[in-house]
């Protein structure tokens, strides 16, 4: 979504990133910008002041992980700058790049929240604080990628037992998927897998206790935030589909709205992605 939306006269890509986590995400961007001849990037991970929930034990520091970045990006011939800010100066670093007028600096929001690698739980306070900046810092000509597990749009936010249930359909679909991803004799790989990343989860189950919070995760929060769809393509669809072997596998993409991607395993929704600007 970010690589279709940068304008070809952008001289700058500033990334901006709602949780950076182990930076697992960026090499392949880095690698296609590289490609490009895009030879200036700059990553701006969020700190918060207030660390929120962490299943995980602790990881790489972000000293580690800027290192590790700025090794690849060296091996693609591209200029990668990585900083750490809290939100109220990222605020006023948005302020003076609008007063000064950036012209060949082109921004992406990248807000990932709750998806099942990452590990921690941001709150809705974070999220939408994050959001409206990326709101009054765009001015229609960067984009805001947004992604989640948490497909509450069609539940009854009144009753904890449809959340409860959607969520362990979820955990299932995990469950199944290692079960066909690993085979027989990495059965302790398998189990490994199991206690880091989906034991945590059905254990926070109980600890949704405000179910308005949560739907403010859903996409809808932000077209009622005034943001508008940045329409996907269909190249885009298409290569999602070829990524996860449609047809081939458990897996499948699809459009839901113009805007929106979302990945299934067989009846179940697991992750939903959208663009917004």
């Amino acid at each position: 979504m970010i690589l279709e939306a940068i304008p070809q006269d952008a001289g700058m890509v500033h990334i901006i990133d709602f949780d950076i986590g182990q930076g697992i995400q960026w090499p392949p961007l880095i690698e296609a910008l590289g490609r490009r001849g895009q030879r200036l990037v700059q990553l701006t991970s969020i700190k918060w002041e207030e660390e929120d929930g962490s299943y995980f034990p602790p990881t790489d520091s972000f000293e580690e992980i800027k290192r590790r970045l700025y090794e690849h990006a060296r091996t693609c011939d591209v200029i990668l700058m990585i900083e750490k800010m809290d939100m109220e100066s990222l605020v006023s670093e948005m302020k003076i790049a609008k007063k000064c007028s950036r012209r060949n600096e082109w921004v992406a929001f990248n807000c990932m929240v709750g998806l099942p690698h990452m590990g921690r739980l941001r709150s809705d306070k974070h999220l939408m604080d994050f959001l409206k900046v990326a709101k009054d810092s765009l001015n229609n000509t960067g984009i805001i990628t947004f992604g989640n597990v948490n497909d509450v749009g069609r539940l009854d936010c009144s009753r904890i037992g449809s959340l409860f249930e959607e969520k362990l359909l979820q955990l299932q679909a995990f469950f199944q998927l290692m079960e066909w991803h690993l085979p027989a004799h990495l059965l302790e790989a398998r189990v490994a897998m199991e206690c880091l990343f989906m034991a945590p989860q059905v254990s926070s189950l109980a600890g949704f206790q405000n179910l308005e919070e949560i739907s403010a995760r859903n996409g809808r929060a932000l077209s009622e935030m005034g943001l508008k769809a940045w329409r996907l393509s269909q190249d885009n669809l298409m290569e999602a589909k070829e990524l996860v072997s449609e047809g081939n596998s458990l897996y499948w993409v699809k459009n839901t709205i113009e805007n929106e991607m979302v990945l299934g395993c067989m009846g179940t929704s697991l992750v939903k992605v959208s663009s917004w600007r």
